[in-house]
């Protein structure tokens, strides 16, 4: 069973949302998750993608464009890790 968490990051700056999804890679462990999945809109993906990429634990998470309702959303999915 996945998880999702959805995050309005209306006004947030780039250096809060990598900090908010570098805490969603490395807390997950503790309650047996994996964060497999990021979903938003474009515009959101594309301010993801303009981030620099060195150090990004969720760097290898499958991003996905897709309609979150939302602009500035994010949707963060956590899957089991069995």
């Amino acid at each position: 069973m996945t998880d999702v968490f959805r995050l309005d990051l209306s006004d947030k700056d780039c250096e809060f949302v990598k900090d908010t999804l570098d805490g969603f890679c490395q807390g997950a462990s503790k309650y047996g998750r994996k964060l497999v999945e990021i979903r938003g809109r474009r515009a959101m993906i594309d301010r993801l993608a303009s981030q620099p990429k060195e150090g990004r634990p969720y760097e290898d998470v499958e991003i996905v464009v897709a309609d979150t309702g939302f602009d500035e959303t994010l949707e963060v999915v956590l899957a089991p890790t069995c």
